[in-house]
């Protein structure tokens, strides 16, 4: 619709694809739908990453998961941003269900068939890539996945922290999975 501001910018809707290669994945992080809203400088919070934002400050879902990285991984630095383009770098990719969203809905219908073909290339290209999938709405897409290594938990927000996101403990697990795989694993500071 004309005039409907969508989110993240047209530049950075993809972002999750180019910052990682998908040759190279070793872990897939799916989050739900791109942050709403626009920083004082206009620049909208999303980056195209998920549960990344542009923020220079943790949001509420990135604290909920330092909290998680702080007492399951020795050595991690909390930091005062949120922002995940390190782990992109290094391999993780951070794919959001739906790659847009606007003022008033997601477009999860839209963007399934784009992240099936992913999805799919991945199966080919990393049968041993680790899955991370933290809510309903995104442990949907487990079937399309032929990895052994699904790591499934609430979504890290405070309600999913009260209900048993505080004892997950993925981030361990994830590395001792690419260890047992033969990969190099992720150094989680970002």
């Amino acid at each position: 619709n004309k005039g409907v501001i969508v989110y993240p910018l047209m530049k950075d809707i993809f972002s999750c694809l180019y910052l990682t290669d998908l040759k190279s994945v070793k872990v897939v992080i799916i989050g739900k739908d791109p942050y709403r809203g626009l920083l004082s400088n206009g620049i909208p919070i999303s980056n195209g990453l998920a549960f990344s934002s542009n923020e220079n400050k943790q949001n509420q879902v990135i604290g909920t998961i330092c909290k998680v990285l702080q007492k399951t991984i020795p050595g991690f630095v909390n930091p005062n941003h949120s922002n995940l383009t390190k782990w992109a770098k290094q391999g993780i990719l951070l794919l959001n269900y739906s790659l847009t969203i606007d003022v008033n809905s997601s477009h999860e219908g839209l963007w399934l068939e784009i992240i099936t073909v992913v999805l799919k290339y991945i199966n080919k290209e990393n049968p041993n890539c680790v899955y991370i999938l933290w809510g309903d709405k995104v442990q949907k897409l487990e079937s399309l996945i032929k990895s052994k290594y699904i790591l499934k938990d609430k979504y890290p927000d405070e309600w999913g922290f009260k209900s048993g996101f505080s004892e997950c403990n993925h981030f361990n697990i994830a590395n001792n999975y690419l260890k047992e795989s033969g990969q190099s694993e992720v150094d989680w500071n970002f």
